[in-house]
């Protein structure tokens, strides 16, 4: 037998053994101290802790594996945050933190969506979050034009946000019963997209957000954050017929149980190439990660998917997944292919947000790709499934700049340096979370390279240099007698030139005379003949 597959069957062998468990890290039930508030919100979400393992790192070796190709070629996706939720948000001008966590803060008493739910729907006694479900008619959403549109913005991976924190299937579910095909919309969303996505030759990302969910920590609030109290439980929130819905479960063995039943039924049927989890997975027991990394790449391999995982935190290894990092990025180039996580707007579609165009979207694609990362881009769709004309924009001027200046994205690889000049990150400090941008002068370059490393392309950030730029991480000695350059979407060749210290002087400023353009994104320019 390969040693890969002993490794694993030992693996699947010590779950199901008898080992010494270790008491989960999880509520520990009501105690003093504590504010009413806190109190009757940990009694809400209260439930028996269960006992579990450590994995041991060789278990997690079984599953060890490269970021596929496919997906280090493809640099950029498309998903959407749209749900019913999207029904109560749009217009209730919230913008402020979590303003994505519509289903959250309606029932925490105060709140603006609270209070917005209140004022358009009646006090939560009489409809909760549960009642949205009969009111999602989606009756703009075509998948066609969905996908269409994000095909056309230059999309390799598009997909779903299969069930957000509110614990709401997008899929025709037989494990979830608030799921899509019984709301009012009566359809397989997801299912739906998939279908369209895999005709125009798209691999497939799902999004999973319902490990918050089923820990309790969504609806019942998190430890030591007074902002999600105090809630409203003379609701639906109080109804044993909602329990699952809301992540209310018994023991904690039955809230992973059904973590798990959920993503086990949802891979069988729509089969994803990458499966994406959002943070709250330290929630769940590491013994439940590791058998759902197990359960995932073993139909894989069964089935000949070319698959990976993607999460945050480290709440599954790296060496066995793709790292994340929520709207920022690395803060150098990586050996392992990553992925930013981000949206040009709100994660949903609230009337009063502004939404940026596609000049910032290939911007960021621009210093992501050039660090080895790539982008799943989050668009926001109406509540009726319709996509706002701002939003349909960015996506078509994404895709005229890509259709001129792909190349320098589709399949490339890192340089030696991904950037010269003075503003090395799009996100200030490099990290996730952040919301300070960079200003882009004409000295700020971005770097990448072809697979072959024969090709160099030099992306300007901000304004296209108007004279010749030495490029400090390329010399002489690395070009061969043929090199040549020329910016992309023309077909004017000139020479490269030299500095006295034996770097290469790229002509920028003759090889952006004639016709301008009106693309939105950074001016790229090809060096070809490397050594």
């Amino acid at each position: 037998m390969p040693l890969l597959a002993f490794l694993r069957h030992v693996a699947i062998a010590l779950l199901t053994a008898n080992t010494v468990m270790q008491p989960a890290r999880g509520e520990e039930g009501p105690a003093p101290g504590r504010t009413p508030e806190e109190t009757e919100a940990l009694e809400w979400r209260y439930r028996t802790p269960r006992e579990t393992r450590d994995v041991a790192d060789y278990e997690w070796d079984a599953y060890q594996r490269d970021v596929p190709e496919w997906y280090q070629d493809a640099k950029y996706g498309v998903y959407a945050h749209w749900g019913p939720y999207n029904q109560g948000m749009e217009e209730s001008g919230f913008t402020g933190m979590n303003n994505s966590w519509f289903a959250k803060y309606m029932y925490v008493k105060g709140h603006p969506y609270n209070q917005h739910h209140i004022a358009t729907r009646g006090p939560l006694s009489e409809q909760g979050y549960s009642a949205y479900f009969d009111t999602f008619s989606v009756p703009e959403f075509d998948p066609v034009e969905w996908a269409d549109l994000i095909a056309g913005s230059g999309a390799r991976f598009a997909g779903p946000v299969a069930m957000h924190h509110d614990g709401f299937a997008m899929w025709d579910s037989q494990v979830v019963p608030w799921n899509a095909m019984n709301s009012a919309a009566k359809r397989d969303i997801a299912g739906e997209l998939i279908q369209e996505y895999r005709r125009r030759g798209m691999k497939i990302v799902s999004s999973f957000h319902h490990a918050q969910n089923v820990t309790g920590h969504y609806y019942g609030g998190r430890e030591g954050r007074l902002d999600d109290l105090p809630i409203d439980l003379d609701s639906d929130l109080g109804d044993p017929a909602y329990a699952k819905l809301f992540g209310r479960h018994a023991t904690q063995a039955e809230a992973e149980e059904h973590w798990l039943k959920v993503l086990k039924e949802y891979i069988t049927k729509y089969r994803p190439d990458q499966l994406w989890f959002d943070g709250g997975m330290k929630g769940i027991s590491e013994e439940s990660r590791y058998a759902m990394t197990s359960f995932y790449y073993d139909f894989c391999e069964r089935e000949g998917i070319d698959g990976i995982i993607s999460q945050k935190h480290d709440q599954i290894p790296r060496r066995v997944s793709l790292f994340d990092y929520e709207r920022g990025g690395a803060p150098e180039i990586l050996p392992r292919t990553w992925q930013t996580d981000d949206s040009p707007g709100p994660w949903m579609y609230i009337s009063s947000a502004v939404f940026k165009d596609a000049d910032w979207v290939s911007r960021l694609l621009t210093d992501i790709v050039s660090k080895n990362g790539v982008l799943l881009l989050n668009i926001a769709p109406l509540a009726d499934g319709s996509i706002h004309p701002q939003q349909q924009k960015t996506l078509r001027d994404l895709g005229d700049w890509l259709e001129v200046n792909g190349e320098a994205i589709y399949g490339s690889r890192p340089w030696k340096v991904h950037y010269q000049g003075d503003e090395p990150h799009f996100y200030a400090g490099g990290k996730a979370f952040s919301k300070t941008y960079a200003e882009y002068g004409e000295d700020d370059l971005r770097f990448t390279r072809s697979k072959d490393s024969r090709t160099l392309y030099v992306f300007a950030m901000g304004d296209p240099p108007s004279g010749e730029v030495i490029l400090r991480s390329l010399s002489t000695e690395e070009l061969g007698r043929e090199s040549a350059a020329r910016r992309l979407g023309s077909s004017r060749v000139v020479p490269l030139g030299e500095s006295a210290d034996g770097h290469v002087v790229l002509p920028a400023g003759e090889l952006m005379q004639g016709p301008g353009s009106d693309l939105k994104g950074p001016t790229v320019f090809k060096i070809t003949g490397l050594r």
